[in-house]
C-alpha cells in the first residue's frame, strides 16, 4: 500500500503508522499459506 505526495498529510501520517503493522500481518499470512 503506497501513498502519493498529493494525499492529505493526515492520511499520510496514519498510513505511515499503520504500514509496519500491515507489512507484519501480510508476511505472517503469506508464511501460513
Amino acid at each position: 500500500m503506497y501513498i502519493t505526495p498529493g494525499h492529505s498529510s493526515r492520511g499520510a501520517g496514519l498510513l505511515k503508522l499503520l504500514n509496519p503493522f500491515f507489512v507484519h500481518v501480510f508476511l505472517d499470512a503469506t508464511r501460513r499459506v
